[in-house]
């Protein structure tokens, strides 16, 4: 991603640009309060939006509005998002996407919460006999697509938009990851961005979106999990409440489902970074977009190994502990921070106690450093905490 420096700007994603999603339901959720929008947060950076895109957007009489609200349980079909489709665009909208050609941002955004899981098919709803229906909710998404990928109005957007600007930058209002297997699709060559903003909360949260975007604040956060590229190749996905097997019903109450955990240990990176291990870079890079530990900056680092407190063909004991003091760098031209993250591989035996490839042990972020300027971390981990119980 590049900073934003001729500060002119469009804000493109049906209700979502102007208003955010700042949290998720029930336990979630915030306390009220107003909640800054995305507008307001490039405004107060300094970037002049375009206002009749922003008024276009306010008017969902005109525009439509996010349906992203709980429909249900986790036994329901698909969730519309209610994203503009194309057709609604008035030529006097479409003729100030000129005058505001600096950058681009869409909104993409989800919403799900506790006893409702996000859809896994886009079905319009059930046959009688509770089969699924072949056609899909509004947004001419295929039904058997799911709720975290981008539905036809979405793509259409992004397209469109591809048409008019150089610098696009995608925005993912959601809680969770994101399917983002469309960056290296014909018509998405200009998406030179893709910023995960989660959740702010009521209030100020946003504020600092502008910031970013405009190089006054340069980003260091990392990814918390990995963005597969295709979450129906993920095994979990096999193991979620389904709507057409009732071994996820509870046999008292079918209209709650649960989840049967049957991949052990091997969820999340875990996952990843062991099946990476055993089957390859090929496999690797075909199903990880983006790994678990993985964010952007506006500048670069350099590591270096300063020491470590134990012997590369030590033997290890229980109470032993594992410390590590790292070099950190900044070798580009901007100030900014890193994360330092350390990883361990545990002997793995076949036929005993299952051990993924890797295992974060311990991460430590550096301070502000300046170009050029060195800061030593130091990390940590007790040699028990790799040990795993086995009841044999």
């Amino acid at each position: 991603m590049t900073e934003l420096s001729r500060r002119l700007a469009a804000l493109y994603g049906a209700d979502l640009s102007v208003n955010l999603i700042a949290n998720g339901a029930g336990s979630g959720s915030s306390g009220g309060g107003t909640t800054l929008s995305l507008n307001d947060s490039l405004e107060m950076a300094g970037v002049t939006i375009n206002p009749e895109l922003e008024a276009f957007y306010k008017d969902t009489n005109a525009s439509g509005k996010f349906e992203g609200g709980l429909t249900g349980y986790q036994i329901n079909a698909g969730k519309k998002t209610g994203e503009t489709p194309q057709s609604s665009y008035t030529d006097k909208v479409k003729n100030s996407y000129s005058q505001y050609n600096d950058a681009a941002f869409v909104v993409i955004g989800r919403y799900g919460a506790e006893s409702a899981d996000l859809p896994k098919s886009m079905s319009s709803g059930f046959n009688s006999d509770g089969s699924l229906k072949k056609t899909s909710v509004d947004g001419k998404t295929s039904y058997t697509n799911h709720y975290l990928q981008l539905d036809a109005n979405e793509e259409e957007l992004i397209k469109e938009v591809n048409k008019h600007f150089d610098n696009v930058i995608v925005v993912l209002n959601t809680g969770s990851q994101f399917q983002i297997d469309f960056l290296d699709k014909e018509g998405f060559e200009n998406v030179k961005g893709l910023m995960w903003i989660g959740y702010q909360g009521s209030g100020d949260g946003f504020e600092s979106f502008g910031k970013v975007v405009t190089g006054e604040i340069n980003p260091s956060g990392k990814t918390v999990d990995t963005y597969a590229t295709d979450f129906t190749k993920d095994p979990t996905w096999y193991n979620m409440s389904t709507l057409t097997n009732n071994k996820h019903f509870y046999s008292n109450n079918s209209n709650y489902a649960f989840v049967d955990y049957e991949e052990g240990i091997y969820v999340g990176y875990r996952y990843y970074e062991t099946r990476g291990f055993t089957d390859g870079e090929e496999w690797y890079q075909k199903n990880v977009t983006y790994p678990f530990g993985y964010g952007l900056s506006y500048t670069d680092f350099e590591w270096t190994l300063k020491s470590c407190n134990l012997a590369e063909d030590a033997e290890l004991k229980a109470d032993d502990t594992v410390k590590m003091t790292v070099t950190v760098k900044n070798t580009g031209s901007v100030a900014g921070k890193d994360v330092v993250q350390m990883y361990y591989t545990a002997p793995y035996y076949p036929g005993e106690i299952e051990k993924s490839h890797v295992v974060l042990g311990d991460f430590a972020k550096t301070e502000l450093l300046q170009p050029g300027e060195s800061q030593d971390v130091t990390l940590s981990m007790t040699v028990r905490s790799m040990a795993s119980y086995d009841y044999n």
